[in-house]
C-alpha cells in the first residue's frame, strides 16, 4: 500500500476485536431471494402500506401518549397497515371479492417488526399461507418473501402462540384493545386454523365457521363497531379522518369548506367594488343607491352605473342562496326554532321585493373584530339603565351578564348558529330594546353593524353562503352516514355500547332529522370517532381549528418562524418557480392528458387570483367552490403557518407584510392553479367522449352543468395535488417542525399516483362505467373507456419508467452503473439527496454534478424509494434501504426551521462541524447564535442565488431558472468529509456518554451493561465509516486520498482498522491520562468498577495498543487484588 496505517504492529491478545463471521445455516429455507423486480410492486402495496402504517402509528402515538402511545400506535398501525396493504394488493390483482382469510394472514405477518426474518427465536406462522403467497406473482412478492424470511430464521419448530405474537409486536393484553382483548377465546380458535391456506380460511369464514369468524373478525374487524376497527379509527380520526366517515362524506365536508371560503371571497370582491364607487358619490346619490339596494327604487343614479354589473351579480348570488335556504327548510334540514317560519317568510318576501340585504354585524362575521372598550361601556350603561327601570335589583350585574352571554354566543366554528344564539340573547330582552332607541344604537355600535352597501353585501353573501354550505353538507353527510350504517337511531344502539355512541354533531349543531316515514324529528347517533373525524375535516376551513393539539406560545412561535423560513426559501427564490411549470406539465402528461388544453382558461383564472380582475363573480364562484383554485401545496402550507402563528410585524407594517406575502404566495401558486384548470378541462372533454349525450338535454345520459362540473372536479382533485386533501393533523406536525417541509407534497404525490392507476384500471375493467351507472344513471361507452384507461396506463407507466429506467440509462451512458450511483448517494451526495433520483455528471478530476430529477419529474420521488433497494445484495438489505428511504421522504428529520433551532441551541454549525460561537462572553455567544439562526433560516432564496452566481456556468444558470434543474456540484472526497463529520461527533458523544455512565455506575454489572450499550453504538459508527471508505473505493478514489479524508480526530489505530475493513471494540478504559503513576491509578479505578473479566479485557486492549507496558499490567492487577482483598 502507499502508506502504513499503523506505526507499529498491534500485539496479539486473547481478545477478538472483530465478531466471528456468521456460519452458514445447516438448512436453507429459501433457495434464493426473489428478484428485486418481483419485489417492487408487492412492496408498494404491502410493505409501504403495511410498514408505513405501523411506524406512522407508532410516531403519532408517541406524540400523543409517549411510550405507551407508541405501543398502541404501533399495534394500531400494524393491523391497519396489514389490512390496508392486503386489500390493496388484492385489488391490484383484480379481485372483486376480498379474501378475508388472506387479509387475516397478512395482518398477522405485518404485526412483526420490519426485518423479522432475522429473529433468533421464531416459529412457523401459518406456513401454508406463507408458501401459498408465492403463487401470487409479482404483486405478492413482498409479503411472500417476508413470510419466508420468518421461516428462514427458525431455530425452534414450535408454533408461534398468540402471546408470542403479541410479544413480538412489543405489546400485551394489558392494552385492553386489539389482539390482546381477544384473550383466551382467540387462543383456541387460532390453533384450529394453523396450517390452513387462505382459501380454506376464507371458505370457513364465508360458511360462518365460529373459529374462523372469531379470528378473522378480531384481526380485521367484523363491523364498524368492532374493537379492532374502533382501535384503527382512534388513530384515523386524527390522521385519516376520511377513512372513518367515508370518502363521500369527506368530500361533502371539503366542498362545504370550499363554498364557505368562496362565499367570503365573492363577498369581499363585491364589497371592494361597490364601496369603491359608493364612497365617491355625493350624499343624494348615496341615498338613491341605498334605496336601490333595498328594493325601494328601480333606478340607479348615473354616477353609480359603474357598479351596476357587480350589483346584478351580487343579487343573482344572493337570490341563489336564498332559494337554496328555502329548499333546505322544506326538506326539514334547517331548524331556527320558533323564529324559523318568520325567517323563511322574510326571505321569500325579499325575493319577491328585490330587497336582498340582511342586517349583518362584524361581531359575528369578522373573527378579527373586537368591540372597542368605549362601545362596551356604553352598552353596559344603557342596559343597566333600562334594567333599573324594569325593577332589576342589581342592574349593573345583570347588564354585565347580558354582555357576557353575547360574548359567549360568538362561535366562529358555527357562525350561522352563533348569530342565532346572539339574537336569542337580544330577543329574550326585547322589551328593553323597544323602550329606548338609544339602546338600539349602542347595541349596533357594539356589534359593529355594516353600514355601506358594500359592507351589507359582504355580510349578506358571506352569511347566506356559509349557512347554505354548512346545512347542505349536514344533509348529505347525515344521509351518507345513515346509508353506511355509521349513523343510527337511538333504538338501534347495540346493547352495552350506549356510552360509546353520541348524537351526530356537525359544526357544533346536533343533527335532528326526520327518518323514514316518521314526521317527528329525532337525533342520529354515531361513534365518538365519527364526530371527531368530522370536526378534524372541518378544522381546515374555520378560524378555530387549533384543537388538533394544544396551541401555546411555543407552537405559535414555531408556526410563525417555520412559515417565514419556507416563505423566504421558496416564493422569494426565483429559481423555485420553473420546477412547478416543468414538474406539473410532467404530471399532466403522466395522466395521458394534453397539457395545453384549457391553458387559456387556466391562465385567466390564475391571473384573476393575482390581479383581482378578469373574471365575473359567477366564474370565480364556479372554480373556487369546486376546489380548483389556490390549492398549491407549498404556498398553502406557508399561509396556514402564518395564520396559526403570531403576526411578524405590528400595526400597518404587519398588514403590509401580510398583503405582500399573500400576493407573492398567489403568484407562486398561479402556475399550479393554471395547471389544475387544465386537468379539469381535460376531464370535461373526457366525460363528453366517454358518456355520449352528457350535455344534451334530450338524452338519457344528460347531466346538468353543475353535476358535470362536480364530477370533473372530483376526478381532478383525486388525481392532481390539492392541499385540502392532506390530513389537518399531518399539516399541524409539518407546521410545528415534526415532519419535514416536503411531507405534504410527497403524501399528495403518493395519493394522486395511486388514484391515477386505480382510475385507469377501473376504466379498463368496467368498474368506472358501473359506478357512473349506479351513481349518476348514465351509460358509459365501455370501448372508449377501455381505450382511455389503456392510454392512461401507458402514460403513467411511461412517467414512472422515465423516472427509473430513463435516469438509470442516462447514468450508465455517463459511466455510472447502479453500484456507483448507490455509492455516490450514500457517501458523496448531500444527505438531503440520499434518497432522491439523481442524474450524475462527471466533471473530471473527482468532481461531479448531481441533478435531482424529482424537481422536474415528480414521479421520481416515488420510484427513487424502490431504487434505493437495488444492488444491496439481499432482500432484507433491500427492504431496509427502501424503508429508510420511505421514512426520509415521509418523516425526515423535521423542518429546516426545527433543525436550525436545534443546531442553534446546541451551538453547532453543521456547515463547518464546529461551534457557532467561541466567545467566553455569554452575551456575545447569544448574539453569535442568534445571527447564525437568522442567516440560516431567513436568508432569502434570491440572496443565496446571487452569492452562487460565480459558481455556476451560464448554461447551469439557464437550466436552473428556465427548466427547473437542481444541480449540486461537489467532489467525491468533499462529499465524504461531510459524512465523516457527524460520525466523528458521534464518537465524541459516545466516549463522553460512556465516561459519565461508568463514573456513575453503582455495580460491576451496571458498568458492563453501560459498556455493552455504548460499544454497540461505537461499532455501528465504525461500520458506517467502513461503508463510506468502501464506497470511495468503488468510486475509484485512492487509499491514500481516502486516508487523508478521514477526520483528524480519528486515532491511527482506528484509521488503520477502518481502512482494513475491521470493526474493533471500543476502548474500555475511561478518563485515564497523565504521568505513569497517574495512569496506573486511573486503570485501577476503572478495573474496580468493572467485572473482573471486562477489567482484564481492558488491560489486554491497552497493552495491545501500546498504552501500557506488561510490568504496569502486573502492578495494576496486584494493586486491585490488594485493595479488594483477593
Amino acid at each position: 500500500m502507499a502508506i502504513r496505517y499503523l506505526d507499529e504492529e498491534v500485539k496479539e491478545s486473547s481478545i477478538r476485536y472483530l465478531d466471528d463471521e456468521p456460519s452458514e445455516p445447516s438448512i436453507r429455507y429459501l433457495e434464493e431471494d426473489p428478484s428485486l423486480g418481483q419485489i417492487g410492486t408487492g412492496l408498494l402495496a404491502e410493505i409501504v402500506l403495511g410498514e408505513g402504517g405501523k411506524y406512522a402509528g407508532a410516531t403519532a402515538g408517541a406524540l400523543v401518549g409517549g411510550p405507551v402511545g407508541a405501543g398502541i400506535g404501533y399495534l394500531t398501525g400494524a393491523i391497519g397497515g396489514g389490512i390496508t396493504g392486503s386489500i390493496a394488493a388484492q385489488r391490484q390483482e383484480g379481485r372483486d371479492d376480498i379474501s378475508w382469510g388472506r387479509v387475516t394472514a397478512d395482518t398477522l405477518l405485518n404485526v412483526l417488526p420490519f426485518g423479522a426474518g432475522k429473529v433468533t427465536k421464531g416459529a412457523k406462522l401459518l406456513p401454508r399461507v406463507a408458501k401459498a403467497t408465492l403463487t401470487r406473482g409479482t404483486q405478492g412478492a413482498g409479503i411472500s418473501t417476508a413470510a419466508m424470511a420468518i421461516e428462514k430464521g427458525i431455530e425452534e419448530g414450535d408454533t408461534l402462540t398468540l402471546d408470542e405474537l403479541i410479544a413480538a409486536a412489543g405489546t400485551g393484553a394489558g392494552l385492553g384493545i386489539g389482539l390482546g382483548a381477544a384473550g383466551a377465546a382467540l387462543n383456541k380458535s387460532y390453533s384450529k386454523l394453523l396450517n390452513k391456506s387462505t382459501d380454506e380460511i376464507d371458505s370457513l369464514y364465508n360458511k360462518g365457521d365460529v373459529d374462523a369468524v372469531s379470528v378473522v373478525d378480531a384481526i380485521t374487524g367484523g363491523n364498524p363497531a368492532g374493537r379492532v376497527n374502533r382501535m384503527l379509527n382512534s388513530v384515523n380520526q386524527y390522521i385519516l379522518p376520511s377513512k372513518v366517515i367515508g370518502n363521500r362524506s369527506a368530500e361533502d365536508v371539503r366542498r362545504a369548506v370550499n363554498e364557505i371560503g368562496t362565499a367570503k371571497e365573492l363577498a369581499g370582491r363585491a364589497r371592494d367594488s361597490l364601496d369603491g364607487v359608493y364612497k365617491k358619490l355625493n350624499k343624494a346619490d348615496q341615498i338613491a343607491v341605498d334605496k336601490y339596494m333595498v328594493g325601494e327604487s328601480k333606478v340607479l343614479p348615473e354616477a353609480a352605473m359603474p357598479s351596476e354589473d357587480i350589483i346584478k351579480e351580487s343579487r343573482e348570488i344572493i337570490d341563489g342562496f336564498s332559494s337554496k335556504i328555502i329548499e333546505l327548510s322544506n326538506k326539514g334540514v334547517l331548524d331556527f326554532g320558533d323564529e324559523g317560519d318568520a325567517l323563511i317568510g322574510t326571505i321569500k318576501k325579499n325575493l319577491q321585493k328585490g330587497s336582498y340585504l340582511t342586517k349583518e354585524y362584524r361581531f359575528y362575521e369578522d373573527a378579527n373584530y373586537v368591540p372597542s372598550q368605549e362601545s362596551r361601556n356604553n352598552l353596559v350603561d344603557s342596559l343597566s339603565s333600562a334594567l333599573k327601570k324594569n325593577g332589576s335589583e342589581n342592574p349593573q350585574k345583570d347588564a354585565l351578564e347580558m354582555v357576557r352571554k353575547l360574548d359567549d354566543s360568538r362561535d366562529f366554528a358555527s357562525r350561522g348558529i352563533s348569530a342565532k344564539r346572539g339574537m336569542n340573547v337580544i330577543a329574550e330582552n326585547s322589551r328593553l330594546f323597544k323602550q329606548r332607541k338609544v339602546l338600539d344604537k349602542t347595541m349596533k355600535e357594539f356589534l359593529g353593524e355594516y353600514n355601506t352597501p358594500g359592507e351589507k353585501v359582504f355580510g349578506t353573501i358571506s352569511r347566506l353562503g356559509r349557512l347554505v354550505a354548512q346545512q347542505e353538507a349536514a344533509l348529505k353527510i347525515s344521509d351518507n352516514l345513515q346509508g353506511s350504517g355509521a349513523a343510527i337511531r337511538a333504538n338501534q344502539i347495540p346493547v352495552g355500547m350506549e356510552g360509546e355512541y353520541t348524537p351526530l354533531i356537525i359544526n357544533n349543531q346536533v343533527i335532528n332529522r326526520t327518518i323514514g316515514q316518521d314526521t317527528a324529528k329525532e337525533n342520529l347517533y354515531v361513534l365518538k370517532e365519527v364526530n371527531e373525524s368530522i370536526k378534524q375535516l372541518y378544522a381546515t376551513g374555520v378560524p378555530q381549528d387549533t384543537s388538533l393539539l394544544v396551541e401555546n406560545v411555543f407552537t405559535k412561535i414555531l408556526s410563525s418562524t417555520t412559515g417565514l423560513t419556507k416563505f423566504v426559501k421558496v416564493p422569494l427564490a426565483p429559481a423555485a418557480y420553473s420546477p412547478q411549470l416543468v414538474g406539473n406539465a410532467f404530471m399532466i402528461l403522466g395522466q395521458g392528458m394534453n397539457p395545453f388544453r384549457g391553458a387559456g382558461k387556466g391562465l385567466r383564472v390564475a391571473a384573476n387570483e393575482v390581479l383581482g380582475k378578469g373574471l365575473t363573480l359567477k366564474q370565480i364562484q364556479r372554480y373556487k367552490s369546486l376546489g380548483l383554485v389556490d390549492k398549491e401545496i407549498f404556498s398553502s402550507d406557508i399561509r396556514n403557518a402564518f395564520n396559526k402563528g403570531y403576526k411578524l410585524l405590528p400595526g400597518k407594517l404587519g398588514k403590509g407584510a401580510d398583503f405582500g406575502m399573500k400576493k407573492l404566495g398567489k403568484i407562486y401558486s398561479a402556475i399550479d392553479t393554471a395547471n389544475r384548470i387544465t386537468v379539469f378541462e381535460n376531464y370535461q372533454k373526457q366525460l363528453k367522449d366517454l358518456i355520449p349525450g352528457i350535455d344534451d338535454a334530450g338524452s338519457k345520459n344528460f347531466l346538468d352543468a353543475e353535476t358535470t362540473d362536480k364530477l370533473a372536479a372530483e376526478l381532478t382533485n383525486s388525481t392532481y395535488q390539492n392541499y385540502d386533501r392532506i390530513s389537518p393533523s399531518l399539516r399541524y406536525l409539518s407546521r410545528v417542525g415534526v415532519l419535514n417541509e416536503f411531507v405534504s407534497f410527497n403524501l399528495e404525490l403518493t395519493r394522486t399516483t395511486f388514484n391515477q392507476a386505480r382510475l385507469a384500471k377501473s376504466m379498463v375493467n368496467g368498474s368506472f362505467a358501473k359506478r357512473m351507472k349506479d351513481e349518476y344513471g348514465v351509460t358509459v361507452n365501455q370501448r372508449a373507456a377501455a381505450f382511455e384507461g389503456s392510454k392512461r396506463i401507458v402514460a403513467l407507466s411511461g412517467a414512472l419508467g422515465a423516472a427509473t429506467a430513463g435516469i438509470a440509462a442516462f447514468n450508465k451512458l455517463n459511466g455510472f452503473d447502479d453500484e456507483k450511483v448507490r455509492a455516490i448517494k450514500e457517501t458523496a451526495a448531500p444527505s438531503w439527496d440520499e434518497s432522491s433520483a439523481l442524474l450524475v455528471e462527471d466533471q473530471g478530476e473527482g468532481k461531479i454534478g448531481l441533478i435531482n430529477m424529482g424537481y422536474r419529474m415528480p414521479a421520481a420521488e416515488l420510484t427513487s424509494m424502490f431504487e434505493s433497494g437495488m444492488g444491496t445484495g439481499s432482500y432484507s438489505d433491500a427492504a431496509s434501504a427502501v424503508f429508510q428511504s420511505f421514512t426520509d421522504k415521509f418523516f425526515g428529520t423535521g423542518t429546516m426551521n426545527a433543525k436550525n433551532i436545534i443546531n442553534t441551541l446546541q451551538d453547532y454549525n453543521p456547515n463547518t462541524g464546529r461551534k457557532i460561537s467561541t466567545s467566553v462572553n455569554r452575551l456575545d455567544r447569544i448574539i453569535d447564535q442568534g445571527t447564525f439562526y437568522a442567516k440560516q433560516g431567513f436568508n432569502p432564496g434570491f440572496v443565496n442565488d446571487i452569492k452562487k452566481w460565480d459558481e455556476r456556468t451560464p448554461g447551469e444558470m439557464g437550466a436552473r431558472y428556465l427548466t427547473g434543474e437542481r444541480k449540486f456540484n461537489t467532489t467525491y472526497l468533499k462529499g465524504a468529509s461531510y459524512r465523516f463529520n457527524p460520525i466523528n461527533d458521534n464518537f465524541r458523544g459516545i466516549r463522553a456518554g460512556y465516561s459519565g455512565s461508568l463514573s456513575r455506575s453503582k455495580s460491576p454489572n451496571e458498568a458492563a451493561e453501560s459498556y455493552a450499550k455504548y460499544n454497540e453504538n461505537y461499532r455501528q459508527n465504525v461500520a458506517e465509516t467502513i461503508k463510506h471508505v468502501n464506497n470511495l473505493r468503488i468510486l475509484e478514489q485512492t487509499d491514500e486520498d481516502i486516508y487523508k479524508t478521514l477526520p483528524q480526530n480519528f486515532s491511527k489505530f482506528l484509521k488503520g482498522m477502518v481502512m482494513q475493513g475491521k470493526v474493533p471494540d471500543m476502548r474500555i478504559s475511561s478518563s485515564v491520562s497523565g504521568a505513569r503513576l497517574k495512569r496506573i491509578e486511573g486503570y485501577v479505578e476503572n478495573f474496580k468498577k468493572l467485572p473482573s473479566q471486562l477489567g482484564f479485557k481492558m488491560l489486554e486492549q491497552e497493552a495491545a495498543l501500546g498504552k501500557i507496558k506488561t510490568a504496569d499490567v502486573n502492578d495494576i492487577i496486584t494493586i486491585v487484588k490488594l485493595q479488594q482483598g483477593l
